[in-house]
């Protein structure tokens, strides 16, 4: 009688990816939910979130958002909301943070290093010859 979506977004972009947690009642009662979301390093390292809790009506959907700070690795996630009276439902995901963005930056940095490195003779020259006086 609980659905629930749970996924992060922009995880190539960003060593902060989104948490999205989705939870619909499916049921014919109120239920008061609180999510509670481990997450673990594949070689190491755990971090827990307690997220707020709230109340879903029936055949509605409730949405948690929350950023979360990585490194660089693969992760595995669980997520595990409390219905109550004793009772949780749980959902496992494993993810992968890769700042594609500060990578492809960096390389283009180290290329542009090694290009100078090995064209300084030729550079310095073009240098020497732009400004030298006719």
């Amino acid at each position: 009688f609980l659905d629930y979506c749970f996924g992060f977004n922009n995880i190539l972009g960003d060593t902060k990816p989104n948490i999205l947690l989705r939870v619909q009642n499916t049921s014919a009662y109120i239920l008061s939910a609180k999510p509670f979301i481990t997450i673990s390093k594949v070689f190491g390292g755990e971090k827990k979130l307690e997220i707020e809790d709230k109340r879903i009506l029936p055949e509605n959907i409730r949405k948690w958002q929350q950023n979360v700070n990585l490194g660089i690795g693969i992760y595995n996630a669980q997520v595990s909301v409390s219905l109550g009276s004793g009772k949780y439902v749980y959902k496992n995901t494993t993810f992968l943070v890769f700042p594609l963005k500060q990578i492809i930056f960096y390389i283009l940095i180290l290329i542009t290093m090694v290009f100078v490195i090995l064209a300084r003779k030729r550079i310095k020259r073009a240098i020497f010859v732009f400004f030298k006086k006719s």
